[in-house]
């Protein structure tokens, strides 16, 4: 890794050994779990870089989120390769070869740069993980010039980036961001009840509207505990339909009714 000038982090233990077989000697893998800060720190010394080669499935990309947010936090230049056709780097070497799976390589984009395409494609997903990442990026000549970038795709000002972000690691710090129960009945019921609500129609908070929004998307990352495993004293039906009552905007309870 040293002598490349970065790391390849793949997933899984064959992963390794069919790249190592080939020749390709600075990978290493994490084998199903997240990198620790240490581990990090580990390969700091021995490269300035890191290509993420996450798994095609959802564990996958979960797996790339955690590890990237490491990284970013020791200023760490990472990329991300994609290996479309195969479930893993093991398979792909075995279908389309090595030469095929270093020009992959070879075309690794930056993850920021990566996720600023997605976004000015309309993938409203990368928003939310360049927030993310942001939120964890010690330098702040590129944060700000990333933000600025970010503020220009969505037209969201740079207050409320600055406000996503400090959500974000409330949620990571495992800090319930509920204040009240119509916003538990709220994201209980949409957990529930699987219903599609137009979530501009109610006043709630930026934190408590991109919980209620990844929620109707079916992703329950960052969702708090007690709203997942949390139990209902009464009718959540009920419950849900005055919590939307109670943080509707004017016009919108009679349309609800109907």
């Amino acid at each position: 890794a040293r002598e490349e000038g970065y790391f390849i982090l793949v997933e899984g233990f064959f992963d390794v050994i069919s790249l190592f077989d080939k020749n390709v000697r600075n990978v290493v893998a994490s084998l199903g779990t997240s990198l620790t800060l240490e581990q990090a720190k580990l390969m700091k010394k021995f490269a300035k870089g890191v290509i993420l080669i996450p798994d095609s499935d959802e564990a996958g990309r979960l797996s790339l989120r955690k590890n990237a947010k490491t990284l970013i936090s020791l200023n760490m230049e990472v990329k991300v390769c994609s290996l479309e056709g195969a479930k893993d780097p093991d398979q792909f070497v075995r279908d389309f070869g090595v030469k095929a799976f270093l020009e992959r390589l070879r075309g690794s984009e930056e993850i920021f740069n990566y996720l600023l395409k997605e976004l000015e494609g309309g993938k409203e997903e990368a928003y939310e993980e360049l927030l993310l990442y942001l939120s964890h990026l010690p330098d702040p000549l590129k944060k700000k010039r990333l933000a600025l970038r970010i503020s220009q795709i969505t037209g969201y000002p740079l207050s409320h980036l600055k406000e996503r972000m400090e959500n974000l690691k409330v949620l990571e710090n495992g800090k319930s961001p509920i204040r009240s129960k119509k916003e538990f009945y709220l994201l209980k019921g949409l957990l529930e009840l699987k219903v599609d609500l137009d979530l501009d129609k109610l006043q709630l908070r930026p934190i408590i509207y991109n919980l209620a929004k990844e929620i109707m998307r079916g992703n329950l990352e960052g969702v708090p505990e007690e709203v997942v495993r949390g139990r209902v004293k009464g009718n959540l039906k009920e419950l849900f339909l005055k919590a939307i009552e109670e943080l509707s905007k004017p016009r919108v309870n009679k349309r609800l009714r109907r």
